[in-house]
């Protein structure tokens, strides 16, 4: 069902169209983000901030507001939907053997607020939070075994194989989440992990450094270094 205009208001000015004059405005396509003006535009700044308001057929009606009046062209751009509420929970969720339930501590991040990141509002749950300061996720290899076999009942022990050198013990290795989040909206996922900084293991002549594996089904961008010449 088409998208009815029910109100455009100019919340600097407090001006309002509405009733038949509303008949000269409408939605640039399917979006709600850009308002098209037959006739007249009304007398306003450019720089005013304009709300408009409608409904969808049997849905709850919508608002937008943050538009910006653009005579010569005759539009409305620039509205930002704020018609639904959005929510995010974040913290560290603690997991590890059960002498050691805080061994790990899980970044996590549920929610559906708009950002650069998430520009959609998709509802996103991401267990390698780092935003606002959160300390993303690193797990020990001892720690990880240690609170898989709490879960599953096994009292096998576990012989990691000994560390060489100035290496790291393997038990004690950490893995780090670069990216390891899920977005429920899109059933897209990304599951990207890599050994943490100064985590290396040797054997024999052989070290390796910064291993990870990566799964995703989203699309991912690759850095390239240009070659001097």
């Amino acid at each position: 069902m088409a998208i009815t205009i029910t109100e455009i208001k100019n919340l600097t000015s407090s001006a309002i169209v509405d009733g038949a004059d509303l008949t000269n405005f409408s939605f640039k396509g399917t979006t709600t983000d850009t308002i098209t003006i037959k006739g007249d535009a009304p007398d306003w700044k450019p720089t005013d901030n304009i709300q408009v308001t409608w409904t969808d057929g049997a849905k709850a009606g919508g608002r937008a507001v943050n538009g910006m009046l653009d005579k010569e062209n005759k539009t409305i751009t620039g509205l930002v939907d704020v018609s639904k509420y959005s929510v995010s929970v974040n913290g560290q969720l603690g997991i590890g053997p059960d002498t050691k339930p805080d061994a790990v501590l899980v970044s996590v991040r549920i929610g559906n607020i708009p950002s650069e990141k998430n520009p959609k509002g998709d509802l996103i749950i991401d267990f390698s939070d780092k935003q606002d300061g959160a300390p993303g996720t690193s797990i020990k290899l001892n720690d990880l075994v240690g609170w898989i076999q709490g879960k599953s009942g096994d009292k096998t022990a576990v012989s990691f194989p000994p560390g060489q050198g100035d290496g790291k013990d393997i038990k004690d290795y950490e893995i780090e989440f670069k990216e390891f989040y899920y977005n429920v909206t899109q059933n897209t996922f990304d599951f990207n992990v890599q050994s943490k900084d100064g985590n290396e293991m040797k054997f024999g002549n052989f070290t390796i450094k910064k291993a990870g594996f990566r799964v995703t089904n989203t699309p991912v961008t690759v850095a390239t270094k240009a070659i001097e010449k």
